[in-house]
């Protein structure tokens, strides 16, 4: 009987961890885009006085070996408590599109800040970059998780300016 049992039990070990990488197989198979800092996060805030601040938001997608371009359509928005030339600069346009040709991964966009003491924060002081589209269908927008009905996050990356 104790014999039976620990061969069940075995059994039943082998079924879920056969399952379970299986459905992590899943999830790593699924070529997405996302958007990031260096860190890896999805936002990061940024103090009102800091001046000549330089940051960097990726776009990077996570695949096998892509055979043909893949395009990413992003756009930039931009709170009504910032403007862009005052606040910041950013190295490209406020809305565009990137070209990821067989081997590239990641492309980055550029930021500078610039300090601004008299920061309004009654108004929205954000900038984000969401990814908006992808020419690629297979391509999910955003990273998927282990949970795959869960919804995919990284679609967009937020800066917030702050007071001190």
């Amino acid at each position: 009987m104790k014999k039976n049992l620990t061969m069940i039990a075995a059994l039943f070990s082998a079924a879920l961890s056969s399952a379970s990488c299986d459905h992590f197989m899943d999830v790593l198979d699924q070529p997405f885009v996302m958007v990031t800092d260096e860190e890896g996060l999805s936002q990061m805030n940024i103090l009102a006085t800091a001046k000549d601040l330089q940051t960097t938001v990726t776009i990077s997608t996570s695949s096998r070996l892509m055979d043909s371009d893949v395009t990413i359509s992003y756009k930039v928005i931009v709170g009504d408590g910032l403007r862009q030339g005052v606040d910041f600069t950013l190295k490209g346009a406020l809305e565009g599109d990137l070209v990821f040709v067989p081997g590239v991964y990641r492309k980055n966009l550029y930021f500078n800040w610039y300090s601004n003491p008299s920061l309004d924060t009654s108004k929205d002081c954000s900038v984000t970059v969401e990814i908006t589209g992808c020419s690629n269908p297979e391509y999910h927008i955003g990273e998927l998780t282990y949970d795959l009905s869960a919804p995919p996050v990284k679609t967009k990356y937020t800066y917030n300016r702050i007071n001190n």
